[in-house]
């Protein structure tokens, strides 16, 4: 089984930039300046959630990229994310929610990008390939505020990583090696052609795989007329194709995918449990998931 990526999308954070400018608020960098402005943002709007983050799986996997703390493993055992570093995290996630600066996703029911048009959140960590659903409902043909785009905070800007995803395509070894050779030729096609990257990227928001695309007349013309109002789209291509030295992706192996559904619904339940001994809890969530791993994979 051969695979080549098709297209790739990560985290960007969306914002509201006429709300920021209105209150001289500053776009934060790192986690710190992020739960300040989510204090400052709660002061000014109290019947808000400052932030919106649609996954929790992505959040902890990229918390541990960037803190430097261990997830999963190719080598000895595959599932190490229980660690007294990852439950402090969790534990600082979890006093932010109980102060209600953010939500998610699978705790609010949907993608949170419904909070943000709706001016209910005033940030929104979602999906680079998602922005068209970050456009806020139009008056007279002109989106109710202007949307801006920001890398993800980090804990080292000078340092940064920012996940990695996007759909592949694969080819199976077939008895028809005539049905193989012409579903290569297929794959080389949507994987290198250069005006058909451009024109995919162009529709859906996801960034290239090739860098050639870039030197597109065409694509350079889209990426040139990216704004915070009717462009948003082209704004977060520009954005992700800009931070490529940042992206991360986590190993691959039998399992590693029960190890990030165990993350995120780890992250979900220590937020909203209503248990007294939220510490001890938080680590039974982590016993609880790294044993799901470990029964998934055997």
């Amino acid at each position: 089984m051969y695979t080549l990526p098709m297209s790739k999308s990560t985290e960007i954070m969306y914002y509201n930039k006429t709300f920021f400018e209105a209150h001289n608020l500053t776009v934060p960098t790192t986690w710190e300046e992020l739960g300040e402005l989510c204090a400052q943002i709660k002061a000014i709007d109290p019947s808000c959630t400052p932030l919106g983050y649609d996954s929790e799986s992505n959040w902890f996997i990229t918390l541990c990229k960037q803190f430097g703390t261990d997830y999963t493993s190719l080598e000895g055992d595959r599932f190490i994310f229980n660690n007294s570093e990852n439950r402090e995290l969790v534990r600082m996630l979890r006093d932010w929610y109980d102060k209600g600066y953010f939500t998610t996703q699978e705790i609010y029911g949907a993608y949170t990008s419904d909070l943000f048009v709706n001016e209910e959140c005033y940030i929104c960590i979602a999906s680079s390939a998602g922005a068209a659903h970050q456009v806020p409902p139009a008056n007279n043909g002109v989106p109710g505020f202007e949307m801006g785009v920001a890398p993800i905070p980090q804990v080292d800007p000078s340092k940064p990583k920012a996940i990695s995803q996007g759909p592949s395509l694969c080819i199976f070894d077939q008895a028809d090696k005539q049905e193989v050779v012409a579903s290569w030729l297929f794959v080389k096609f949507l994987t290198t052609n250069v005006e058909f990257q451009a024109e995919f990227s162009m529709k859906s928001g996801y960034a290239p795989v090739i860098q050639s695309v870039q030197q597109n007349p065409v694509y350079q013309q889209w990426l040139d007329a990216a704004n915070g109002f009717n462009n948003l789209t082209a704004m977060s291509v520009k954005l992700a194709l800009a931070q490529s030295n940042a992206y991360f992706v986590s190993p691959a192996f039998n399992g590693s995918s029960e190890a990030r559904d165990q993350v995120g619904t780890l992250m979900q339940d220590a937020l909203v449990s209503t248990d007294s001994d939220i510490d001890g809890t938080i680590k039974k969530l982590f016993e609880k998931a790294v044993s799901e791993c470990e029964y998934a994979a055997d």
